[in-house]
C-alpha cells in the first residue's frame, strides 16, 4: 500500500514538474493500449478482408462446370470425343462425306476407343430410329 502511493506520488510530481512529456507518454501509451484491443477483439483482421459479407457457402474452392464442348468438326473429332452424338451428322455433313468415302474400316477407325463408340448399342438403336423418320 505504501509503494502504491509512493508510486501515485512521483507520477504526480512528473506531471507538474515535466508536464509536455508525461501527456506525450501517456497519449501514445493509451493509443497503444486502444489498438491492442481492438486488434484483441477482432476489428483488425489478420490481412484476411471479408469481401462479401455473409455468405451460406462454406470457405472452400469450387470447381465450376466444363463449358459445353464444341461440335466436333471432323470424323475424327467425332470418333475421339466423350459424349458423341447422331446430331453431329446432321449439323455437319462433312462428316457423313467421311464415312461415304472410306474404303475400308480401317480408314475410319484408327484406335480401339474409336472402335468402342461405333459398337456402342444406344447410337445404334438411336440412328435406327432417325432413318426409321
Amino acid at each position: 500500500m505504501k509503494k502504491i502511493s509512493l508510486i501515485k506520488k512521483w507520477v504526480v510530481t512528473q506531471f507538474k514538474t515535466k508536464p509536455l512529456q508525461s501527456y506525450l507518454i501517456t497519449s501514445v501509451l493509451g493509443v497503444l493500449l486502444v489498438v491492442g484491443g481492438l486488434f484483441a477483439f477482432g476489428v483488425f483482421g489478420s490481412g484476411e478482408l471479408d469481401q462479401s459479407g455473409f455468405s451460406y457457402l462454406p470457405k472452400r474452392e469450387y470447381v465450376l462446370g466444363a463449358k459445353e464442348d464444341e461440335r466436333p468438326e471432323t470424323l475424327f473429332d467425332l470418333l475421339h470425343s466423350e459424349s458423341p452424338d447422331i446430331e453431329d451428322f446432321f449439323h455437319n455433313p462433312d462428316i457423313a462425306a467421311e464415312l461415304l468415302v472410306a474404303e475400308s474400316l480401317v480408314d475410319i477407325v484408327d484406335s480401339r476407343y474409336a472402335l468402342n463408340w461405333i459398337y456402342n448399342p444406344f447410337l445404334c438403336v438411336e440412328l435406327s430410329d432417325r432413318l426409321g423418320e
